[in-house]
């Protein structure tokens, strides 16, 4: 039995080529290719101190990491285009129309990689190979995190064609904010070594995700569909009710006198009169 390498690594919420696809002209080198300094191991440990980051911001508005998951989905299949050097670009039109996620499968990027023109081998960034299939019949990855259907693809792939496509199993929003926090911490690597250019399209978008965080800790902004920890801040507020049934509590700086049936005072009138 094969490992699952899957269970080996931390939790993330968002891609290597979702950083990438983001990146566009903000980073040095844009395409995804293991020969240029943004290089899917690099950009993984971007997104693993991006996780960080959000789990560290909402870990007080949220009961847990579980409560931003959701029924896993893919997203649209892309294929690769050249890098800086005019290579590593698909020349047939071979597309991948659909690909379904189980309910087991989790945020990472896969990789369909042709050795012909009908056989293809299939790679997830955490789970590692998944097996291997054929144009024409149907497919599931040795995992099952994944499948795809006999007629899922179109065009005849030529050797050494790639199709990437992602699932996820996290919210799209919280897919966003990571891929935004983990550009923004590639580009402020980058600039070590001097001062932090603060208009740099990357230092940007990570104020902008540290803002849509805050925004959400704030109660500005929400994630559909995500259930919040109840906002206990009004119940929790300490009250006294004397025996004639007048609210005696002082909300402010405790200088008014708490006599009881004390209606001079208007922090004393009965909890139940409409003032």
């Amino acid at each position: 039995m094969s490992t699952d390498f899957k269970a080996l690594h931390p939790t993330l919420y968002t891609t290597e080529m979702d950083c990438r696809i983001l990146a566009a002209n903000t980073i040095l080198a844009q395409t995804h290719s293991d020969k240029i300094w943004f290089d899917d191991p690099r950009v993984k440990l971007a997104i693993l101190r991006a996780t960080g980051i959000v789990d560290m911001k909402l870990g007080r508005k949220f009961s847990g990491v579980s409560t931003m998951e959701v029924t896993p989905y893919v997203s649209p299949a892309l294929k690769p285009q050249a890098d800086e050097e005019g290579e590593g670009e698909n020349t047939s039109t071979c597309e991948l129309l659909g690909v379904t996620a189980a309910s087991s499968a989790t945020t990472e990027m896969w990789t369909v990689t042709f050795s012909s023109t009908t056989a293809f081998s299939v790679t997830g960034s955490l789970s590692k190979s998944q097996g291997s299939g054929t144009i024409g019949t149907a497919f599931v990855s040795t995992n099952a995190d994944i499948s795809i259907a006999t007629d899922a693809f179109s065009g005849t792939p030529v050797t050494s064609d790639k199709i990437y496509f992602m699932t996820y199993k996290h919210h799209k929003s919280i897919v966003c904010l990571a891929s935004m926090l983990a550009v923004g911490l590639i580009s402020k690597g980058q600039q070590m070594q001097g001062p932090v250019n603060e208009n740099d399209p990357g230092i940007q978008m990570y104020n902008d995700a540290i803002n849509l965080l805050d925004d959400i800790v704030e109660d500005k902004a929400g994630l559909i569909g995500v259930n919040y920890l109840p906002d206990t801040k009004d119940i929790m507020q300490s009250y006294e009710i004397d025996v004639f049934g007048y609210d005696i509590s002082n909300y402010g700086t405790d200088t008014y006198s708490r006599f009881a049936g004390d209606s001079t005072n208007s922090n004393n009138w009965p909890f139940w009169f409409a003032k």
